[in-house]
């Protein structure tokens, strides 16, 4: 069972517009260097992309299939969740949620959940043709895993080595949660 402390009234959940594409930059590299083992992309890549890539990200998310959710502290971005859904006919009814990421010094105050719990609430409210969400994350993240689990997700199987730090390799889980 989680034990959490729940996020203060001055911790909110927002959807970031595409002119504030610096602040998820700068949020995203955070995540990046304070967690190298738990994403796909190294800081070290991220930092090199292009300003236009990371601003066609937030456009990105005005259209349909992509949407930003980050956490608030008094102006400051905590943290992270994406939701990306597909737009191929077949895949229309899935979701997937990426790059999951609360900065260290605010975890264990609820903000993780609240990032999930306003995800879910985003996809079954207004994506109401969703019938599965889907998401991967490496083995050693024990609080997300765990607060996916209590989110209602499953793991449904792993997929070796996928990724490999500092010549290390680490296994990812693969989880779902049907709705």
């Amino acid at each position: 069972m989680i034990r959490t402390r729940f996020a203060s009234s001055d911790t909110r959940i927002i959807e970031l517009q595409p002119t504030e594409w610096k602040r998820y930059k700068k949020l995203r590299l955070r995540s990046l260097k304070e967690e190298p083992v738990a994403f796909a992309i190294s800081w070290d890549e991220a930092r090199k992309r292009s300003d236009k890539r990371w601003r066609a990200k937030l456009e990105r998310a005005r259209r349909k299939f992509l949407k930003i959710l980050v956490a608030e502290k008094k102006k400051n971005l905590i943290g992270l969740l994406e939701i990306h859904f597909d737009d191929r006919k077949k895949r229309l009814h899935l979701a997937k949620l990426r790059n999951f990421y609360v900065a260290k010094h605010f975890r264990g105050q609820g903000i993780g959940q609240m990032l999930i719990h306003k995800a879910l609430n985003f996809i079954t409210k207004q994506r109401k043709g969703i019938k599965k969400i889907v998401l991967a994350t490496n083995t050693p993240q024990r609080s997300a895993i765990a607060l996916y689990k209590k989110s209602g997700f499953k793991i449904i199987g792993i997929a070796k080595k996928e990724t490999r730090v500092g010549g290390k390799f680490y296994d990812q889980y693969l989880m779902e949660k049907i709705l």
